[in-house]
């Protein structure tokens, strides 16, 4: 599949965490200290990366299953892929992210190229109509002085139990009730890295489940872990979405998502129209 299609979404998922841009760290954005002087440091960890890096290709395998009621396997979807994050020029905190279907299997058996290509078809749909997931936008957004308006945070200390092997700080955001829609709005938990203040762990969720005639979110609770592959470079590591949803007027739908991020190269100078398909801007 050697195409290029472009989808311009504005949904709430990002799931990388490395920036490029560069920001002025000498905000009051939150009037606590500790709290203040981390989020600077977040910031200022991210710049650095950001000079490092013009581009990302990973290696993932993700997985999508149905669930019955009771939790067991309805149906399991198996896909191997390629993922490429490529820096948008004077652009603030927005990158192009291409896929690169290459697998695909249902229920432990392989599917054909045409099948694939359909599954990859219905994705596309779903993040035209703001139901798939766009990775283009980062979860650390929340901390900039713009979005102060929209979130309010609270630093909850230090934990050492939460993640294996690291000393985290634990800081919590919350949407503010306001006139602007809070479907593009997150509440979150961050567990940031102690030494060097870069999320090692998040869990989030909408901070208003998106819902029409057709199709009705009733849960959608995600997390994503991250790893210091070498010092300031900082990706993503694993992703698991838990949800529920009624399609329709009839039935319901429990699902899970579990996506494993691997074999990161930085700075390949490929061009994004090598891939598949344009899945976020």
């Amino acid at each position: 599949m050697k195409r290029k299609i472009k989808v311009s979404i504005g949904m709430f998922l990002a799931i990388v965490t490395f920036a490029f841009y560069s920001v002025d760290t000498n905000s009051a954005y939150a009037e606590d200290n500790i709290l203040s002087e981390i989020i600077d440091r977040l910031l200022a960890s991210e710049a650095r990366q950001a000079e490092q890096l013009s581009d990302v290709l990973l290696d993932s395998e993700l997985f999508e299953r149905r669930l019955k009621g009771n939790g067991d396997i309805k149906e399991e979807k198996h896909f191997l892929k390629d993922i490429y994050f490529h820096k948008i020029p004077d652009s603030a905190r927005k990158m192009e992210v291409y896929e690169r279907y290459l697998e695909y299997s249902k229920d432990g058996e392989m599917q054909s190229a045409d099948e694939l290509r359909k599954v990859v078809e219905d994705k596309i749909e779903k993040l035209k109509k703001g139901r798939g997931d766009d990775k283009s936008r980062l979860l650390t957004d929340v901390f900039l002085p713009e979005n102060a308006e929209f979130y309010s945070l609270t630093y909850e200390g230090i934990v050492d139990s939460a993640v294996d092997d690291y000393t985290c700080y634990f800081i919590k955001v919350r949407a503010k009730e306001n006139e602007k829609d809070t479907v593009e709005r997150i509440n979150a938990e961050f567990y940031l890295d102690t030494v060097t203040a870069r999320p090692v762990f998040v869990s989030f969720r909408p901070a208003k489940l998106k819902s029409n005639m057709m199709f009705k979110l009733k849960q959608l609770d995600m997390s994503l872990e991250f790893k210091e592959y070498k010092e300031d470079i900082w990706l993503p590591l694993k992703f698991h979405l838990r949800g529920k949803a009624k399609a329709a007027l009839f039935f319901g739908v429990d699902f899970e998502v579990d996506e494993t991020f691997s074999n990161p190269r930085y700075n390949t100078g490929v061009d994004g129209i090598e891939f598949s398909e344009l899945m976020g801007t």
